[in-house]
């Protein structure tokens, strides 16, 4: 173990501490006495900590790394930057039920058995907090099972149980003859059969015509349909078709077979009712969360899920891919709760790095940036964009130590001003110029006004196209791989 003393390091660390319960619940002379006893320490990857027959000594609180609890070669839990652990066993005087082991290079906060214990025998809050965290974490056990038991379902394939037979009709069919024949056939949906593919009718369809019928001759069944549709093929893992529901946010699947032709229609609800383990997915309890708590608690169930997927041996871009749409949706609904409705159709929220190629599993640091609309300059930016990173710092995701966050005057600015670190980058490169471009030109627009991205990766595109230093300076980094 490599332990540093208390110093300036700690004391600038501790201001993180106390925006962490159960620390906030702290006044400032508590603190203080924690600033004092504290130690900031280092273990490398494969340090037991705590073993499963002896008490700890001290209360662990990670800055940065990762710890699981293991019991018998079972993991029982994960902790990540921010998370505690070591409390319940202090408290109660008793040797720890698992193995604390060191799995990711680990930084932490070690506050002493005796400061911690004074401490929470004099602040109820302080000490209840660790209580719920056990109940908090025994629900993450048990949707961990139900999840083990989903995942087996989803590497299966579309079966007589989950197919829909679905009604095909013609184009030309009269609106009010569909009509009676979903009510006849007690469907949801129409497929229509054009010349040239498919398209489906569904109830949404159906209230545009009984709106607006007259003012736009609505008469048959081709003037109401969506058309092109979104299909996939009949041989399609579940897994695959959940995760092109969760992607476009449609409730109807068409399936199509081998040779090209409708096969049946998979609904949404049948899949959820299939999932009988789990009556409600993530990315559906973020699509109906209504507060920042609802959103918050649907995050945290993701590292859930991607250990219970990678354990049935799903493939690492599949689960990838579902957690880049999960991704998108938790972050338009922190755009939508936090940021204020004024900005929805002049700003545009877009992640970076890793989040903007789809590539991220587990929580890597955050990587986000704003663009404003020629004009708009919000007096509250520096407020509204804190308390959006805090949201994020909430579920559980670490901040960018380069700063590539919305709270960065950097990396929150207008078009123009963005096209002009652009301009320059061209005329006069540097290293860090360069690689802000690189960083700029994985982005995706996941909020707001997407239109204002569009333009800026157009125009990152002009300026690259005929600059062969700039091109070149790019491609040299494919030299750093053996061919």
């Amino acid at each position: 173990m490599g332990q540093y003393g208390v110093s300036r390091t700690v004391i600038e660390l501790l201001e993180n501490l106390k925006s962490h319960p159960p620390f906030k619940y702290l006044d400032e002379t508590t603190l203080h006495v924690i600033e004092k006893s504290a130690q900031v320490a280092y273990y490398p990857e494969g340090t037991i900590l705590v073993s499963a027959s002896r008490t700890p000594d001290v209360l662990y609180f990670i800055i940065k790394g990762r710890v699981e609890a293991v019991s018998e070669d079972e993991l029982i839990d994960v902790y990540h930057s921010n998370d505690d652990f070591g409390g319940i066993e202090l408290i109660e005087n008793r040797a720890s039920e698992y193995n604390y082991k060191v799995t990711e290079e680990l930084i932490c906060y070690e506050i002493p058995k005796m400061i911690f214990l004074e401490i929470a025998q004099s602040n109820e809050a302080f000490k209840n907090y660790f209580f719920y965290s056990i109940a908090e974490r025994i629900d993450l056990l048990r949707e961990k099972k139900e999840f083990t038991l989903m995942s087996d379902i989803m590497i299966s394939r579309v079966d007589e149980h989950i197919l829909r037979k679905g009604t095909l009709v013609p184009s030309q069919m009269p609106i009010t003859e569909a009509l009676r024949l979903m009510e006849e056939e007690k469907t949801s949906c129409l497929i229509v059969e054009n010349r040239e593919g498919y398209g489906i009718i569904t109830d949404a369809d159906l209230r545009h015509y009984i709106l607006y019928r007259e003012k736009e001759g609505l008469e048959q069944v081709r003037d109401i349909q969506s058309y092109p549709i979104i299909t996939a093929k009949k041989s399609e893992l579940l897994f695959n078709i959940l995760l092109k529901m969760t992607e476009h946010s449609i409730k109807h699947l068409p399936l199509i077979d081998e040779k090209g032709l409708f096969a049946g229609v998979v609904e949404l609800i049948d899949l959820l009712s299939y999932f009988s383990n789990q009556s409600y997915l993530i990315s559906v309890q973020m699509d109906k969360a209504r507060d920042l708590q609802s959103v918050v608690a649907s995050a945290r169930r993701v590292p859930v899920m991607i250990e219970a997927l990678h354990s049935k041996g799903v493939k690492s871009r599949y689960i990838a891919k579902l957690v880049s749409e999960i991704n998108k949706k938790m972050y338009q609904k922190i755009f939508d709760l936090v940021i204020p409705g004024s900005w929805h159709s002049r700003a545009a929220l877009i992640l970076l790095g890793s989040e903007g190629r789809s590539e991220q599993i587990m929580r890597t640091d955050q990587d986000n940036a704003l663009i404003f609309e020629e004009g708009f300059e919000p007096e509250d930016a520096k407020e509204v964009t804190e308390r959006f990173i805090g949201v994020l710092d909430e579920i559980g995701f670490p901040r960018c130590s380069g700063g590539i966050m919305v709270i960065n005057e950097k990396w929150r600015k207008s078009l123009s001003a963005y096209k002009s670190e652009i301009d320059s980058a061209v005329e006069h490169p540097d290293y860090e110029k360069l690689m802000d471009l690189a960083i700029l030109f994985d982005a995706v627009a996941v909020a707001g006004k997407s239109a204002l991205h569009d333009e800026i990766k157009t125009y990152l595109i002009k300026q690259f196209a005929n600059n062969r230093p700039i091109l070149a300076y790019f491609a040299k980094a494919i030299e750093t791989f053996e061919s």
